[in-house]
């Protein structure tokens, strides 16, 4: 089975690593050349545009930012997609995923959705969520290429299931950062010790192991090395606003998720972790 990997940002990275540790030499792609450089320690070969890189394998996995970018990298006119399996891992749209499903399948090739709820370190654990959107058949069929990444793996149901449980999970990580930032704010300024704050909350039906997996970020304002940075979460709540919206749900929470998440790029952190909403928290002027 050939595989290629087009997309080599943080997560195709780990994609590609992952596949090599299955014994598979994967082709990458990437639209900025250099970041294929960090791949040079794995057995891994380069394409130098898209078209190639499709050419020369029979499966192909995204791991591009976005929906604007899988358009720019795939859906042209010179990758000949006749019999190729692509595989969308990235976090799009429900209705986005069933056009490019469409698009992919009157071009001759087959499209499954798997977004998946980790990141790198979940990758390299192989306890990265993978959530699969597509015919039963041919989940089926290329089960096997998601047993090269994860020991959890989902069938969801037809194309675009997958893509909105994703949003859903992702909805929470907005919610869950913003509200325990608010909580943590209250704590620190008014002189409550944290360590108290903390040992109650583990002990409660309100804990979430992100309060652990991000607290020494908070504790220290330390946000760099980001496995999910807060430009990416704003684009997905965009998503997800979009997405409740058409489904007749109420949007004014998750509206207030994308301001403090817009206020958090603006400030100059949408390079860095999501958990550095917390600045914008604390930096709130009064009304």
């Amino acid at each position: 089975m050939n595989i290629s990997v087009l997309g080599i940002g943080i997560i195709g990275q780990e994609v590609a690593r992952s596949l090599a540790r299955s014994g598979h030499a994967p082709v990458v792609f990437n639209r900025s050349p250099e970041k294929m450089a960090h791949l040079d320690d794995i057995a891994c070969e380069t394409a130098a545009t898209a078209a190639e890189a499709v050419s020369r394998t029979d499966v192909v996995l995204l791991t591009l930012a976005d929906y604007p970018a899988i358009q720019e990298v795939l859906i042209s006119p010179e990758l000949d997609l006749l019999g190729k399996m692509i595989i969308q891992m990235g976090t799009i749209a429900p209705r986005e995923s069933r056009q490019l499903h469409d698009d992919i399948r009157e071009r001759g090739g087959r499209y499954i959705e798997c977004p998946f709820l980790g990141s790198r370190r979940e990758i390299q654990s192989r306890t990265v969520q993978l959530l699969i959107g597509c015919e039963r058949e041919l989940f089926d069929q290329h089960r096997n290429v998601f047993d090269t990444m994860s020991d959890q793996i989902y069938y969801v149901g037809a194309v675009g299931t997958a893509s909105a449980l994703k949003l859903a999970l992702n909805q929470l990580i907005g919610m869950h950062a913003i509200g325990f930032s608010l909580s943590l704010g209250i704590i620190q300024r008014s002189d409550v010790d944290t360590d108290l704050f903390m040992k109650i909350l583990r002990s409660s039906a309100l804990y979430a192991p992100m309060a652990d997996k991000k607290l020494a970020n908070w504790i220290n304002a330390q946000y760099d090395d980001p496995n999910f940075s807060a430009k990416h979460l704003l684009k997905d709540v965009g998503l997800i606003v979009e997405h409740a919206r058409d489904n007749d749900l109420n949007t004014d929470v998750i509206k207030s998720v994308q301001s403090v998440i817009q206020q958090t790029v603006s400030h100059g952190y949408g390079e860095l972790d999501y958990s550095s909403v917390f600045e914008t928290i604390k930096q709130v002027p009064h009304d």
